[in-house]
């Protein structure tokens, strides 16, 4: 809960001093419960934009870029990890677990370029504890929220955007912990640009 400041609006300080790398999102109105229009509403969500740049899908990446350097001493790139993420999830949703994935990257014991290919069943447990760790946020986040809001994500159940939103399993592991349905919005990775875009510009 990041406090209110004197003239109504969020107090930044306490938002700076809460915005650490653990945090996801923040859920805020405007206007607020108040009724007031937060004149620092741009900072809000910058603070916040830069608390969670490494959030999201780039920690299933960095699992994904440690499990293979740590089993297979084997060193891929972001954008790399991130097809190799791509290609798993779509394995994931074919029920195709003994698909084999393939990776290009630098064979450290060698050092030279090379290919990896493997079965999509190996980063099953990787998968699984970044699809869990997401419910259990979304699980936290709601019992925190009002029943107002509880009642409004009850009837409309809850939106996945974002680029990690296509990340299989997902929403299923969301809608199982926290009983409610859940979407996948139409291009999901455009969703939150388009929306920043929309209020700028409104």
């Amino acid at each position: 809960k990041v406090g209110t400041a004197e003239d109504g609006g969020v107090d930044l300080d306490d938002l700076r001093a809460k915005a650490t790398d653990e945090v996801a999102c923040l859920m805020l109105t405007n206007p607020n419960t108040l009724g007031l229009f937060d004149e620092h509403i741009e900072e809000v969500a910058a603070t916040i934009l830069f608390a969670t740049l490494s959030q999201g899908g780039l920690a299933l990446d960095r699992a994904i870029i440690d499990h293979l350097h740590l089993n297979h001493r084997f060193q891929v790139g972001p954008r790399s990890a991130e097809r190799l993420k791509l290609d798993i999830s779509k394995a994931y949703e074919a029920a195709s677990n003994d698909l084999a994935v393939s990776v290009k990257g630098s064979d450290m014991a060698s050092g030279l370029p090379s290919i990896l290919s493997l079965p999509a069943s190996e980063f099953r447990r990787v998968w699984l504890r970044f699809v869990r760790d997401v419910a259990a946020t979304v699980r936290e986040a709601l019992a925190r929220t009002s029943p107002e809001l509880a009642r409004d994500v009850l009837e409309g159940g809850i939106h996945l955007t974002g680029d990690a939103a296509r990340t299989a399993l997902l929403g299923l592991t969301i809608s199982k912990e926290v009983g409610v349905p859940v979407h996948l919005s139409p291009e999901p990775e455009f969703r939150v640009a388009r929306g920043l875009a929309s209020y700028v510009t409104a």
